[in-house]
């Protein structure tokens, strides 16, 4: 791990851009979902110490294969650019885990201090996170925000699709 890099205004605005078009290659059609969470949202972001937060949503579990992959992205990310160690936040979480329900589950993540890695999720241990998504985040791919629901396990996951949406970040609307 390195010490924090400042990151320029227009990295930090092209890191999520980025990161997608990393991500998606890999999960395909299973990626139903790219959101932007945390100080770039709220505002708060500090180029010399914040880390971008982005959660993707995926159809099902990530697999082994996938798991290997995105660990080998991360991992070749920060070897050529060595300026975003320690400045990434990438949770991918199943659907269905939104509304968990009584059951613990796994994610696969990214965060500064830890390597990608998949870990077990008590139930209701990451709760705000899932509020976090669903109230304040910015879609860069797939359903947006609005059309979350956390009551309906069912009406969420008829309306999970891909589809891609305007950013408030990139103001690109187009597919990738």
């Amino acid at each position: 791990m390195t010490e924090n890099i400042a990151l320029t205004d227009a990295e930090m605005r092209a890191l999520p851009s980025l990161l997608l078009g990393q991500i998606h290659p890999i999960l395909g059609d299973h990626l139903v979902g790219f959101y932007l969470v945390g100080s770039l949202v709220t505002g708060d972001f500090d180029a010399a110490t914040s880390d971008v937060d982005l959660i993707a949503v995926t159809s099902a579990d990530v697999d082994e294969a996938e798991v290997a992959r995105l660990d080998a992205m991360h991992a070749g990310l920060i070897r050529t650019r060595p300026n975003l160690d320690n400045r990434i936040e990438v949770i991918y979480i199943a659907a269905h885990h939104l509304n968990a329900n009584g059951a613990d589950y796994t994610i696969a993540e990214i965060s500064p201090g830890e390597p990608f890695h998949v870990k077990e999720i008590h139930h209701d241990q990451w709760t705000i996170n899932w509020l976090i998504l669903r109230e304040q985040s910015v879609t860069l791919y797939g359903l947006t925000r609005k059309r979350w629901s956390i009551r309906s396990r069912t009406r969420r996951s008829s309306a999970l699709c891909k589809t891609s949406a305007a950013t408030r970040l990139t103001g690109s609307n187009s597919r990738i």
